[in-house]
């Protein structure tokens, strides 16, 4: 559990510093340049989320039971998912209709990621599966922000 725990607060800290500590960050992107602070990003990132999928991957060995699914929750999740991919994608790219209209898709899509996991990884009996209600959470902590890149 401490792998994704540790994990958890890297991948986390790191897409939240513009929402906690905005001027420190422009200073260090002032002072090492936007490239190298993307970079250093970047790395930060990928080493929290590899810590999240190890730390996961530990915590699945001795799941602790919170209650029973009912049989429709991953039918229902694989529905929610595939919207919500569309979102982030739409979240990435210029000039999508999806963005015009809704704005910022990547933070909905977001949210309805965390939401449809929430509903089955809690039903597996995981409390692991309250990591996706806390994304969707700090999703919304950064959505009046551009969020992307740090």
């Amino acid at each position: 559990m401490t792998p994704l725990v540790a994990g958890l607060l890297i991948f986390l800290g790191i897409h939240s510093i513009r929402i906690v500590a905005d001027g420190w960050r422009t200073r260090q992107i002032a002072r090492i340049g936007e490239r190298k602070w993307k970079g250093l990003y970047a790395l930060v990132s990928l080493v929290g989320f590899a810590l999240i999928i190890w730390g996961f991957g530990q915590a699945r060995l001795s799941p602790v039971m919170v209650w029973d699914p009912p049989a429709w929750a991953s039918r229902v999740t694989a529905l929610l998912v595939l919207p919500a991919f569309v979102l982030i994608v739409a979240g990435n790219m210029r000039g999508t209709r999806l963005k015009a209209r809704l704005g910022h898709p990547m933070v909905l899509g977001t949210k309805l990621w965390a939401a449809a996991h929430l509903l089955f990884a809690l039903g597996e009996g995981r409390l692991v599966g309250k990591l996706f209600g806390f994304c969707g959470g700090v999703s919304d902590a950064g959505s009046h922000d551009e969020c992307h890149g740090g």
